[in-house]
Formats: structure tokens, C-alpha cells, sequence
């Protein structure tokens, strides 16, 4: 989608895996069989933090939201209550407070996730699935084992000194 950073919230995301080998369409959906569409916005990294924290706490205190293109760590006090995003780009930067990012998600966070955002989006006029087939197409071979791009860190003192 030549954006910045794309989310996906992990209930949307059927299987934990696909297995080795040649990936089918019946795979796909399989992954993803909601058909929303993919929205995208122009947010800066408050407003990114503001939607990794009501993932979080919407699941309950849990990481919900997968991403690409970045890498986020929670911190959290020992009873699991959000404190803070540490968010970084692919090469390891922490993201830029000034700047806007272009930012994909499906249209089920973009319209039930409660987030801070200026932008009200706009559609891409294509399916999740539709992206993740072309993809797929154009890179022809993936390997994202042992990727990791989503952190917790559950403090022990609660910030208390």
C-alpha cells in the first residue's frame, strides 16, 4: 500500500500460521476471512500510541494490534495497566512526534477502535485479502519466522519507589 506502518488486530487474524510452502487464496482467507477494507490515514505518533493503547486495553490488557513497518514495546505496572508505548521504525528509530505517518488498518479498527485521529481516512477501495494476494504475488517468496515487531514489558514495582 506504499504506507508508512499497517495494522491488523489479532482476532481478525484466524490462523496462527500458514504452514511451508506454496500459499493459496484458500489460505488467505482462511487467515482473513472478513473482507474489510483497507483504510488509510495520515496520524501522527501520539496519535499511533493512542491506537496501540485502546488495542490494549480493549483486549483486555493484552498486545492486540500485529503491525508492519514498526515495532512497539507496552510498558505496564504488575496489575497489566498501560503506561506507555515505546515505538520505533523498521531501521530502529523512535518515531518522530512532528512528523505524519501514512498508517493502513482494515475498516473494522477504523471504525470500532477508539482512537485519537485528525484524519478521518480514506478507503483504499480494496480488501485486506485483495492486498495480502498482491503482495504475495509480487514477492513471490516470504520468511517471517521468528519476527517479532510486538513487545509487553510488566513492570515489578508498579513505578512506586
Amino acid at each position: 500500500m506504499k504506507t508508512d506502518f499497517a495494522f491488523m488486530n489479532r482476532r481478525g487474524i484466524r490462523m496462527p500460521s500458514i504452514r511451508q510452502g506454496n500459499i493459496t487464496i484458500k489460505d488467505i482467507y482462511q487467515v482473513d476471512p472478513f473482507q474489510n477494507e483497507v483504510v488509510i490515514f495520515g496520524i501522527t505518533a501520539a496519535e499511533i500510541e493512542s491506537l496501540i493503547r485502546y488495542g490494549y486495553e480493549n483486549l483486555q490488557n493484552k498486545i492486540d494490534l500485529a503491525v508492519s513497518g514498526m515495532t512497539y514495546t507496552i510498558s505496564a505496572d504488575s496489575l497489566g495497566k498501560y503506561l506507555s508505548a515505546e515505538m520505533k521504525e523498521s531501521n530502529g528509530n523512535p518515531l518522530n512526534p512532528q512528523k505524519e505517518y501514512t498508517v493502513a488498518m482494515n475498516s473494522y479498527i477504523a471504525t470500532s477502535y477508539k482512537f485519537e485521529h485528525k484524519d478521518p481516512g480514506k478507503s483504499s477501495g480494496m480488501t485486506s485479502e485483495e492486498i495480502l494476494i498482491n503482495y504475495l504475488r509480487e514477492v513471490q517468496k516470504i520468511n517471517y519466522s521468528g519476527a517479532k515487531r510486538t513487545f509487553l514489558e510488566q513492570r515489578k514495582d508498579n513505578g512506586v519507589h
